[in-house]
């Protein structure tokens, strides 16, 4: 652990080598702020949570979400509503968010915060620009889970990603893109 020696920098409280990769790398996803976390998306997304939830928070999520998302709602105390994204009945998979259905639910209660996943692990992106403006429209918090998706700004060739597109948080995780 290098972080434990003089003159090497710490994860928790950055002040040269790794502040600056930090917002070198905010530079390059196009973000206010960027933050390294160990432990993989897992910890960016409890900390994501923890940043915007609080105790008795309404928190509307996909149903499709990562695991870690439970353990986020238990250390929130958000009150989580669950949203059904839509299914690939040849497939039997999750895929996208429709935005009519979301603005629906979204008037039907007081949330603080949408978390969902895009691109899915099935590769599956939704309408994140279009999702994002309905959150906004209701005062909602955008959370996106777009930890399969990290490579999208390092090609045209490639779907926005969901800071570009709108979203308040992004999770990223570069170790699960290959690059060949």
């Amino acid at each position: 652990d290098l972080s434990e020696l003089v003159g090497f920098d710490n994860l928790a409280a950055p002040k040269s080598s790794i502040l600056m990769a930090q917002g070198k790398a905010s530079d390059l996803f196009k973000t206010k702020q960027t933050f390294f976390v160990v432990q993989g998306a897992t910890t960016a997304m409890l900390a994501a949570m923890k940043a915007v939830i609080k105790p008795s928070d309404k928190v509307l999520v996909a149903r499709n979400c990562h695991k870690c998302v439970f353990s986020g709602l238990i250390l929130t105390a958000g009150i989580v509503s669950w949203f059904m994204p839509e299914v690939d009945s040849d497939w039997g998979i999750y895929t996208t968010i429709d935005p009519d259905k979301l603005d629906k639910i979204l008037e039907m209660d007081d949330y603080r915060v949408f978390i969902m996943t895009s691109p899915t692990y099935e590769g599956v992106n939704s309408d994140i620009e279009a999702i994002s403006q309905v959150c906004h429209s209701h005062g909602v918090t955008l959370i996106v889970d777009e930890a399969h998706g990290s490579l999208y700004n390092f090609s045209d060739l490639l779907p926005k990603t969901a800071i570009e597109s709108g979203a308040d948080i992004s999770i990223n995780s570069l170790h699960k893109n290959y690059i060949y």
